[in-house]
C-alpha cells in the first residue's frame, strides 16, 4: 500500500511541476510578445516620424530652390565696406639722453636677430621641377 501511496504521490508532483513549467512558459511568452508588440508600435511610430519628416524637408527643399524674387534684391550689406586689417601702431617717446646712434644700433641688433633667425630655420624645400626638367630626367 506504501507503494501505491508513494507512486501516486510522485504522479501528482509530476503533473504539479509540469503544469508549474507550462504556466511559466505562458508568463515567458507573454512578456516576450508584450516587448515585441511594444517595439513594433515604437518602430512604427519612428517610420511614421522619418516619412513626415522626409516629406517636409523635401517640400521644404522644393519650395526653397524654387523661389525666385520677381526683382533684383538690393543687399544691405553693399554699402558698408569690409574692415581693413592694419597693425596698431606703437609710440614710445624716445629719452633724451640717447643720441643719433642709438636707432643704429637698435637696426643692428634686429638685423643680427633677423640673422640668426633665418640660420636657425629649417631649409626650405626646393621649387617643383619645370616642364622642361620633367622633360629632360623622363
Amino acid at each position: 500500500m506504501t507503494r501505491v501511496l508513494l507512486f501516486v504521490a510522485g504522479i501528482f508532483l509530476l503533473a504539479v511541476t509540469a503544469l508549474g513549467v507550462l504556466w511559466l512558459a505562458g508568463q515567458v511568452l507573454v512578456g516576450v510578445g508584450a516587448v515585441l508588440a511594444g517595439a513594433a508600435g515604437a518602430l512604427l511610430r519612428l517610420l511614421w516620424f522619418l516619412a513626415l519628416a522626409g516629406v517636409v524637408g523635401g517640400l521644404t527643399y522644393f519650395v526653397s530652390n524654387a523661389w525666385r524674387p520677381g526683382r533684383r534684391v538690393a543687399s544691405a550689406f553693399a554699402a558698408v565696406p569690409a574692415p581693413k586689417a592694419r597693425r596698431p601702431e606703437r609710440r614710445v617717446a624716445a629719452p633724451a639722453s640717447l643720441t643719433a646712434s642709438a636707432p643704429l644700433v637698435v637696426a643692428a641688433q634686429s638685423e643680427i636677430v633677423r640673422e640668426a633667425a633665418s640660420a636657425s630655420a629649417a631649409p626650405a624645400s626646393p621649387p617643383p621641377p619645370t616642364d622642361e626638367e620633367r622633360e629632360r630626367a623622363g
